[in-house]
């Protein structure tokens, strides 16, 4: 049965890139990359390591970043994978431990597992200046593993209570996407005050290495230091660590099979009764009031949505304070300028936020069917999704210009900047309404993580279409930011103020003709838009 359960990871996982899903193979290729790149980095790094000091710091590090990233992943990202969960495979006569030896051996098929085991093996070259180290580091590495995918597990089936919750599932989604945003500065971070603390880092690790994190990574470095009765005790740690986790992860697992759904399908029902509309209430009694109610409330509950809202104050937040250039004067001086965070700020984050409109109707998947079936004018349903991106993503572009006015000290530059950002996110969305009615943009299936993949059923080709797309607002851009640049040279704010006329111009024309054209190709493919947004659940 274990060697059934793997075979099943195996070929789901082989099944995205025997189907045709670009996206993914793409994806694969360059974790693969990324991975690869970390390992060899890492491999030659180890390889210039001479004592036992040193070995003990790399592998504390790398066995601890590896170990914790196990633990924690799943909190924000259980449902990108859920080919071996319990709750599915409850119905079948399978064993618990029958289930947890293949989901511990199929965690490790996937692009997180092959990375972790490329970094598991780049790091014995730590251990090179050692023979007993050396053949002692594969046990201490399977134990490790061990532990970090039993620890993943046990999170994950403990913390399903807390995901089943909507609310608490999006402040997750929210948190790991920040995460992800902020990866660089958080890195940057991270190294400056390991630096900062290089020199104490062994008294650390001597009190750190008794906790599940680093106990089986350090074994191999006590070993080659001679230190055989530690070495053993913290190989007998380690197993008790993984016996008291694995009993965890199995009565958990046991709940879990025996109990689908308690946790998870548990709704309480509320009073729908007369006068209770939610934010139907805030909203005109009109078609175009509806969809725009409807849209804002997908926005804001949906996890796959909800990304793309959190996702402008975050860009803002990081162009603010990371959106300096540095410029040599004539006279040999350093001058930091915010030429990158005005491009930013003015084309690239409102292009993002007018072009979210073309996936609005992806997002909604089949429940789209009530615009076709009831014959929603086209005007209608175009304006309404329009109303909807402005009321939640204008303030935003708002806040963000002023915010980034003020810091970066490009105050005077703030009203032609608003001009410009307004006008890209407008021309943004004027492009979307109608290109969403020639093609839909792949979306995650309702209900599923936002990080799970999309499928691709239009092919490659289709696919970069759709991405070059989303740049024709950003490069629409070029008048405004060309008058800011001519003012900033010369020192005329006429420039700036004749650019942001032009950008007004355009904008107001690209997007009357946008929601035209959208709208008559709605009322005639409105049916092809079904079918294809139906590709994707």
């Amino acid at each position: 049965m274990v060697a059934v359960l793997v075979r099943l990871k195996l070929a789901h996982f082989i099944a995205y890139f025997t189907r045709g899903n670009a996206w993914a193979i793409v994806g694969f290729s360059f974790a693969m990359l990324y991975g690869l790149g970390l390992a060899v980095c890492l491999g030659a790094g180890g390889f210039f390591i001479d004592n036992a000091s040193g070995a003990q710091v790399f592998l504390a590090l790398v066995g601890g970043i590896l170990t914790l990233a196990w633990f924690l992943v799943p909190l924000f990202a259980s449902a990108a994978d859920a080919t071996l969960d319990p709750e599915r495979l409850a119905p079948y006569p399978i064993r618990v431990k029958d289930l947890m030896l293949g989901q511990a051996i199929g965690a490790l098929v996937g692009a997180p597992g092959i990375l972790t085991l490329l970094i598991a093996l780049a790091s014995a070259t730590s251990l090179f200046f050692s023979i007993p180290g050396l053949l002692t580091y594969p046990v201490a590495a399977i134990l490790g593993l061990a532990l970090a995918i039993a620890g993943s597990r046990v999170v994950t089936l403990a913390s399903i209570p807390l995901r089943a919750r909507r609310g608490i599932s999006n402040l997750l989604t929210i948190a790991s996407f920040m995460v992800v945003m902020l990866m660089g500065p958080i890195i940057a971070g991270a190294a400056g005050g390991i630096a900062q603390v290089a020199d104490r880092l062994p008294e650390y690790i001597e009190v750190l290495q008794w906790l599940p994190l680093l106990t089986p990574w350090l074994i191999p470095v006590h070993v080659a230091s001679g230190s055989y009765g530690l070495a053993g005790a913290l190989l007998a740690l380690s197993l008790l660590y993984l016996a008291i986790i694995w009993w965890f992860w199995y009565l958990l697992a046991a709940r879990t099979m025996a109990n689908v759904g308690e946790v998870t399908g548990r709704k309480e029902a509320r009073n729908l009764g007369t006068g209770y509309l939610g934010i139907l209430d805030r909203f005109p009694a009109t078609v175009r009031g509806t969809i725009a109610a409807r849209i804002v409330q997908m926005m804001f509950k949906d996890p796959r949505c909800t990304v793309n809202v959190m996702s402008l104050p975050l860009f803002y937040l990081i162009f603010t304070f990371m959106g300096n250039l540095s410029v040599t004067t004539d006279t040999g001086e350093d001058v930091s300028t915010p030429i990158m965070g005005v491009f930013f700020c003015s084309a690239f984050i409102p292009a993002f936020a007018g072009y979210i409109y073309a996936y609005l109707v992806s997002y909604e998947s089949t429940a789209f069917s009530l615009h076709t079936t009831t014959a929603v004018r086209g005007i209608d349903d175009r304006l309404g999704r329009a109303y909807a991106m402005i009321l939640i993503y204008a303030p935003m572009i708002l806040m963000g210009t002023l915010l980034f006015g003020l810091i970066a000290g490009a105050g005077a530059y703030t009203v032609p900047m608003l001009v410009t950002a307004y006008s890209v996110f407008f021309l943004g969305m004027g492009l979307a309404s109608y290109a969403d009615t020639v093609f839909s943009l792949p979306v995650p299936p309702p209900g599923s993580s936002p990080w799970k993949t999309a499928k691709q059923p239009d092919g490659m080709a289709k696919a970069f279409v759709r991405g070059l797309t989303m740049m024709i607002p950003m490069f629409l851009a070029a008048p405004g930011l060309a008058g800011m640049a001519a003012s900033a040279i010369n020192g005329n704010m006429l420039w700036a103020w004749l650019g942001a006329g032009v950008m007004l111009v355009m904008a107001v024309g690209g997007f009357t003709l946008g929601i035209r054209l959208g709208s008559q190709r709605f009322e005639r493919h409105s049916a092809d838009m079904l079918y294809r947004v139906t590709q994707f659940s």
